[in-house]
């Protein structure tokens, strides 16, 4: 049995609402300017509702603050943006909620055995289940049996071998690119590459660290992947997590062609 959701969990009903505001925002932009589009988008008026929206964005790394003043639009809110006309541009939006809110993780968790509406409410208390509810039908995440009347997670089919190293491929060759015209760079951070990656194909980060141990033991791939670690102070002030392959952490990679 999961531990009972019963405190405040600060989710929102709609995703997409928060997704467009933050596209439309400035690559740099105040609280106020968020809470005013929210409110002209929306209706709300209530603070604690600006403050839900606003902390969800903080949560899934799509906001990142960057002073008592200002906040700015992160890399994978970028790459949302960039395909939410899209059809499939809700995998990478169910990805970052699986790498970032543990609440909708434990929620599948819980419907790997199908559970009554009741049951889910009990759980994780009247709103955030619903909510939860409501996130999964969108992201398909979840299906309800009409004959039981109970909800049910679906099973999620990892990416092939090869579809993964295209896509990889393709976020590495991007992520290469340089402010000198001309001119790329043969190594590109792991952390970035596998928001990149995760976004792409919808998957989380544990699976992308998965997918690339599969790579780096199979002889077609392994001699194209070349890894390298950083010094723990550049880690550290850096912020991102190293890829863990046979007890070392690397946080660099290129790709021979």
């Amino acid at each position: 049995m999961l531990s009972k959701q019963k405190k405040s969990v600060l989710l929102v009903d709609s995703l997409d609402i928060l997704v467009e505001i933050l596209c439309e925002l400035p690559t740099r932009f105040s609280r106020l300017q968020f809470d005013l589009l929210l409110q002209e988008k929306t209706g709300f008026q209530n603070k604690s509702t600006f403050e839900s929206y606003f902390e969800m964005g903080k949560q899934l790394k799509l906001l990142s603050p960057v002073s008592d003043a200002l906040n700015m639009r992160t890399r994978p809110l970028s790459t949302l943006c960039d395909h939410t006309s899209e059809p499939g541009w809700k995998k990478a939006l169910r990805s970052l909620l699986l790498a970032h809110e543990p609440v909708f993780s434990q929620f599948l968790d819980f419907l790997k055995t199908p559970k009554t509406e009741n049951e889910i409410l009990e759980e994780f208390n009247p709103f955030t289940g619903k909510t939860l509810i409501n996130w999964g039908r969108d992201f398909g995440s979840i299906d309800f049996a009409d004959s039981s009347r109970r909800y049910y997670a679906l099973a999620r089919q990892p990416p092939s071998v090869n579809k993964f190293w295209n896509s990889l491929k393709e976020k590495y060759d991007i992520l290469r690119e340089t402010s000198v015209v001309g001119v790329k760079s043969a190594f590109v951070k792991i952390p970035l590459l596998r928001d990149e990656v995760d976004s792409l194909l919808g998957i989380t980060p544990d699976e992308f660290n998965a997918m690339m141990a599969r790579l780096l033991e199979d002889r077609q791939y392994a001699f194209k992947l070349e890894l390298s670690g950083a010094p723990h102070a550049f880690v550290a002030h850096d912020g991102g997590v190293p890829l863990k392959y046979n007890k070392r952490d690397y946080y660099f990679i290129a790709i021979k062609t």
